[in-house]
């Protein structure tokens, strides 16, 4: 099982290809990319694609133990995150394909019609973000 924080660092590689297209990563992008990426791993696979769980906050879910250098208002770069399998990348590829094309604010309120974070704070259940994206047809 990959680790989240080669997962974070993908994703932020995935979006600065992009970044002539206006794609920047911030950490509420990322909290709602990994959301979106653990949901569609969930429904597609029957299992987490990384350990962290998730909360709820107002303005979507948020990883447990993000690691600090993707808590910035944008992320940067760097050498690590590497040590991925090429199907992982190929996942987080087509996973940024379906909603990273949404800016930060349009996929947060694509988001907020599911029903296991829009209105109480706490811990958001994987088996409800299984069922959520299952109906999403990831």
């Amino acid at each position: 099982m990959p680790n989240l924080e080669d997962v974070c660092y993908e994703l932020a590689r995935i979006a600065e290809d992009k970044r002539h297209q206006g794609h920047y990563m911030s950490s509420i992008r990322l909290n709602l990319l990994l959301y979106c990426s653990q949901g569609c791993h969930l429904a597609l696979y029957n299992e987490p694609l990384f350990e962290n769980s998730f909360s709820s906050y107002a303005n979507g879910p948020v990883v447990y133990k993000m690691p600090s250098e993707f808590q910035a208002n944008f992320i940067r770069l760097g050498e690590k995150g590497n040590g991925l399998p090429k199907s992982v990348k190929s996942f987080l590829k087509n996973v940024y394909r379906e909603f990273g094309e949404f800016s930060t604010w349009s996929l947060r309120e694509r988001l907020r019609c599911q029903y296991t974070w829009h209105e109480d704070s706490g811990p958001i259940d994987m088996d409800d973000m299984k069922k959520y994206f299952k109906s999403q047809m990831c």
